[in-house]
């Protein structure tokens, strides 16, 4: 019993040294943030702060798994939906982890600085490993094995399919993350419908899917990270029509 509570208060207190961490990240940037500051903030020691992470690249790799557990813990409500079929459900996950980051955009932009910093490669790579090819590709493989049952595509190789579909969509984040931390880059409305087409006509043809049958992006909403208000500039009459997003700066880095 006293394990267990003690397990419990260590997993409190860590947790309280992340959500201060979030609150920082949102002010200053995670590059600009410094332990230093976490500690003021929390009145903790430099001993306590240590006895959690051994490092700020640590509290990093803890935020991620933190927000990667959340978005699996959604999926998996989503795919116990009984009144669903397989392609259903892989929709209805891709719109909700999109609207689920588009809430937190300013926390996942700051972290995104500091995500594809070379010294953060490491990380990076070990958080694929662990929340992508440990936790989804099983997840991934189950809903397509659904989707063979119901007949909402024909995919006979269903993990490795799940594979690849993971390798796509890593793909995927990692050319809109860079265009977003690019600053000499000008988005356009006609690039993202492509783009979006692209990725999309790609998860069909893995999954056998009807060509066509997937919606899995909704491009106003991708837009939101370019731009705050460009929902509202996306609402022009002409679907072709192009509209430039201003990318976000990206925060000089400093020494920590």
């Amino acid at each position: 019993m006293a394990r267990s509570v003690d397990e419990q208060e260590h997993t409190a207190k860590r947790n309280k040294i992340l959500a201060a961490a979030q609150k920082l990240i949102y002010t200053k940037g995670f590059e600009r943030m410094t332990v230093q500051d976490l500690i003021d903030q929390l009145g903790i020691s430099k001993g306590a702060f240590f006895h959690y992470f051994a490092s700020k690249r640590d509290l990093l790799e803890a935020l991620i798994d933190q927000m990667t557990l959340e978005i699996l813990t959604h999926l998996n409500a989503i795919l116990e939906d009984p009144g669903l079929n397989a392609a259903q459900k892989l929709e209805k996950y891709f719109r909700s982890a999109l609207h689920w980051k588009a809430e937190r955009r300013d926390l996942m932009i700051a972290i995104m600085h500091a995500w594809y910093l070379d010294e953060n490669a490491i990380v990076r790579q070990k958080a694929f490993d662990k929340g992508m090819l440990e936790q989804f590709v099983p997840i991934l493989t189950r809903l397509i094995e659904q989707g063979n049952r119901d007949g909402s595509w024909n995919a006979p190789h269903a993990g490795a399919v799940a594979l690849m579909s993971v390798y796509l969509l890593q793909s995927w984040g990692d050319t809109l993350s860079r265009k977003l931390l690019n600053s000499s880059s000008t988005i356009t409305r006609a690039w993202l419908e492509e783009t979006v087409q692209a990725y999309t006509e790609s998860m069909e043809r893995l999954l056998g899917a009807p060509a066509g049958s997937l919606t899995l992006f909704d491009v106003d909403e991708l837009a939101v990270w370019f731009l705050p208000a460009a929902h509202e500039q996306m609402d022009a009459p002409s679907a072709s029509e192009k509209v430039s997003f201003a990318p976000t700066q990206i925060t000089e880095r400093e020494n920590r």
